[in-house]
């Protein structure tokens, strides 16, 4: 995209505690500015307004596609599309966690039906959860893999407790609050046990510090 301003350093969200660069450009398909963060622009994950990418995907969701693979609705096809939407989609609720912290997902992985290979060659089954092995890493096949709900909350109880000050924590709950999503959901948005998400909104911050 075009760029027409450099807005500087911006907060994603009011009750956001970082900073990053965003820009002011023009969308390639309909003319109109748009806001959107430079790195994501500049790593090709941001490539038109959020209204034209929306249109795009839709149209690309056709009946044709879907019956491609005939798996649209399954568990895994969900967790496929959550995690692309995670990273590229901006009016995600939770994109300032993956795409706006530069958190990507493998171009190998824009079809479906590779991802699924991946997933079914590499121990996929129903009760699995996708887990990036570096948590600063992409969603890439060398950084995932399958880990039962178990072995993630373990990982990343110890994550929080090496990777995470007690600001990002409070930052967290406060997006909690604000949120439109269930615990449920917002735990699942940020890679946490629910459980862990559940003592983070009570306050038991020693749990993890």
């Amino acid at each position: 995209m075009e760029l027409i301003e450099d807005l500087g350093q911006l907060y994603p969200k009011p009750t956001s505690k970082r900073t990053y660069r965003y820009g002011l450009y023009k969308c390639p398909d309909c003319g109109e500015p748009t806001k959107a963060q430079t790195t994501s622009v500049n790593r090709g994950q941001t490539t038109r307004c959020a209204s034209c990418g929306g249109k795009k995907s839709a149209k690309g969701h056709t009946k044709e596609s879907r019956s491609t693979h005939g798996a649209s609705g399954t568990r895994l096809y969900n967790i496929w599309n959550g995690m692309i939407d995670r990273c590229r989609r901006e009016n995600h609720p939770m994109f300032h966690h993956y795409g706006g912290k530069g958190i990507s997902v493998d171009p190998v992985w824009n079809v479906f039906i590779i991802f699924r290979d991946w997933a079914e060659s590499n121990g996929y089954e129903e009760h699995l959860t996708i887990e990036r092995v570096d948590n600063d890493g992409n969603y890439e096949p060398s950084n995932c893999k399958w880990a039962t709900r178990k072995e993630q909350c373990n990982n990343q109880t110890h994550s929080i407790i090496t990777r995470y000050s007690k600001e990002q924590l409070f930052n967290w709950k406060a997006e909690c609050f604000l949120s439109d999503l269930t615990i449920k959901e917002f735990a699942r948005s940020i890679e946490l046990s629910e459980h862990g998400l559940y003592k983070l909104m009570r306050g038991e911050y020693d749990v993890f510090l």
